[in-house]
């Protein structure tokens, strides 16, 4: 009787050390509150999308699944993908502003994280992008916000500079009403205060 043996050790420890990656991979996929998208570097196709992203956008997964990442990517143009995708390919992780465009064509604005992943046999890149469009509507209105008040503080210390001269008031008083932000009757008082 002969008999042969061999250590399958290490052939086990891999393979539960894939398992274990798999199980975060797909905890990761159904948990996070980010739209993830996994895309293949080279073609650029989608290879993996998460639910939440989905939802987001509003197409089932099978409809993601193959299509090209412009798919979904409003404004963005082939050169300046790759340039992203060979920076992440090398190893850097990038963090970028874009809009998605949804299935009803809409867009959010996000922002997006990328970095390269092990994929089947190769690498993949994994992208996760969380909607800015609230806090970028909140940032317009506070810049909004800030060039009134220095408009309206110019054009106070304007009219109390010129106060006897009846024509720079009047202009001052146009410039106002010409933002449409100025009840003239009503914010000229509180201006000049």
């Amino acid at each position: 009787i002969l008999g042969i043996g061999r250590d399958i050790t290490d052939s086990k420890k891999l393979e539960e050390e894939l398992l274990s990656t798999e199980r975060r991979y797909q905890a990761l996929m159904c948990t996070s509150q980010e739209q993830i998208i996994v895309i293949d570097p080279m073609e650029g196709s989608i290879l993996d999308a998460n639910d939440y992203c989905c939802l987001e956008l509003g197409y089932p997964k099978e409809e993601l699944l193959g299509k090209n990442l412009s798919f979904v990517l409003e404004g963005w143009n082939r050169d300046d993908l790759a340039v992203l995708r060979d920076r992440v390919v090398k190893g850097d992780t990038m963090r970028v502003e874009g809009r998605h465009r949804r299935k009803d064509r809409t867009l959010l604005d996000v922002e997006t994280s990328m970095t390269a992943i092990p994929w089947k046999e190769g690498t993949a890149i994994l992208t996760a992008a969380r909607d800015i469009t609230e806090l970028n509507a909140l940032k317009a209105g506070f810049r909004q916000r800030g060039a009134d008040l220095l408009t309206m503080s110019f054009l106070a210390h304007l009219s109390d500079d010129c106060l006897n001269s009846g024509e720079l008031l009047g202009e001052a008083m146009k410039a106002l009403v010409d933002l449409n932000h100025f009840d003239a009757s009503s914010d000229i008082g509180r201006a000049h205060e």
